[in-house]
């Protein structure tokens, strides 16, 4: 319970200032590569610098007070007391390498010079030498080092945070937590990609963003697609529930070079359906009135190639439980009866017929494919 609360706070405003925090004391970083390395082990040992100096001063004053035997124990904590700060005044703060500034962070809470020489003295003098952590620590391990640096830099960011924005017990309780959840999606982002060359990391995010991208526009397609057939298929429950599955709409693939996206049909899902779908789409765009709704349907269902999708054979990757007469009829009849049953008992619902009345319902709509034949293809489907 405690960690998914952890999770949805993650993401608030509170955790976002905490995560500005970190980030501004990391020197801004944009990119993996940009992240500090992780602390080496001669700064590991001087981790417990404190604990080591106060062993090391309790041993000089010790030897003092065997020293001073013959003198009054008044006398003895006097010149103990004195011989102490003089020990102290002479100590020199352990030294503190601030992470190399990267970029500004935009926007947000100012951190003064006086908050950064705070955090960086409190860094210090735990004996933690540059902020920084150690990345390679898988989740279930422990890192004294991490533990350190997340209990100094919670406390510091929630004393900051508190100069402009309320924060409760409970909250500011949940900063390591939030640090900790942080810390993990970091670290596993950085051990793949920290050691990697620049335009390769640049290449696999620009792939990553596109494939995102493409999989948010055939969420919307989908959406759009269930949201105009409530109001035209009402008693069809059957097609209702085809059209909400995700196997029911083209998949999307990036094409190299500047070539328009290519929009991929399941093979084995009949013509008709991918009718209905075009028909659906056209009454959407029709509907939309605002000028930033008619701009984005113009990005979601801008012209793109048309292929058949991969079909790896059998039953393997086919959509189940649809009404018989939705799938491609040479693919349906090149199964085995005991791969049919396996996809699908359900009745046919008249699925060329629906296509028909949409169509006459629709009138002369937006082409399928480029030669109005984008899903009648059987060679894929062997």
């Amino acid at each position: 319970m405690a960690q998914k609360s952890t999770l949805v706070e993650h993401y608030n405003k509170y955790a976002r200032g905490i995560q500005h925090f970190i980030k501004f004391f990391l020197g801004g970083p944009v990119k993996p590569q940009d992240y500090p390395l992780s602390s080496m082990p001669e700064e590991l040992e001087a981790l417990y610098w404190v604990d080591q100096q106060s062993q090391a001063i309790m041993a000089q004053l010790n030897r003092l007070r065997t020293a001073l035997t013959e003198k009054t124990v008044a006398e003895q904590d006097f010149f103990v007391s004195q011989a102490e700060k003089e020990i102290r005044q002479k100590i020199p703060l352990p030294p503190f390498h601030p992470a190399q500034k990267i970029s500004d962070l935009g926007r947000g809470q100012p951190i003064t010079l006086q908050v950064q020489g705070d955090v960086e003295r409190e860094l210090a003098m735990a004996g933690i030498s540059q902020f920084t952590f150690e990345w390679e620590v898988a989740k279930d391990q422990e890192s004294a080092w991490n533990s350190t640096v997340v209990q100094v830099i919670g406390k510091k960011a929630v004393d900051w945070l508190r100069q402009a924005m309320k924060i409760i017990d409970d909250e500011s309780a949940q900063a390591p937590a939030i640090i900790n959840c942080w810390l993990q999606s970091k670290s596993q982002e950085l051990r793949q990609f920290q050691g990697m060359r620049l335009d390769q990391y640049t290449e696999v995010k620009s792939k990553k963003a596109t494939k995102a991208q493409y999989q948010r526009c055939r969420k919307k397609i989908c959406e759009a697609h269930c949201k105009v057939a409530d109001g035209v298929f009402q008693n069809n429950h059957q097609l209702a529930v085809v059209l909400e599955d995700k196997d029911c709409h083209s998949n999307i693939e990036d094409a190299p070079g500047n070539v328009p996206p290519v929009s991929l049909f399941p093979p084995w899902r009949i013509l008709y359906l991918t009718q209905i779908l075009h028909h659906l789409d056209s009454m959407a765009q029709d509907q939309a009135t605002h000028y930033k709704t008619i701009e984005t349907n113009n990005q979601v269902y801008g012209p793109s190639a048309r292929n058949h999708g991969k079909y790896v054979g059998r039953t393997t990757g086919v959509a189940q439980n649809w009404p018989i007469d939705c799938y491609n009829q040479t693919f349906w009849e090149g199964l085995g009866k005991y791969q049919q049953d396996i996809i699908s008992t359900v009745p046919p619902i008249n699925i060329q017929q629906i296509a028909e009345n949409m169509g006459k319902m629709c009138g002369k709509t937006r082409p399928a494919a480029p030669s109005g034949l984008g899903d009648q293809g059987t060679s894929s489907c062997g």
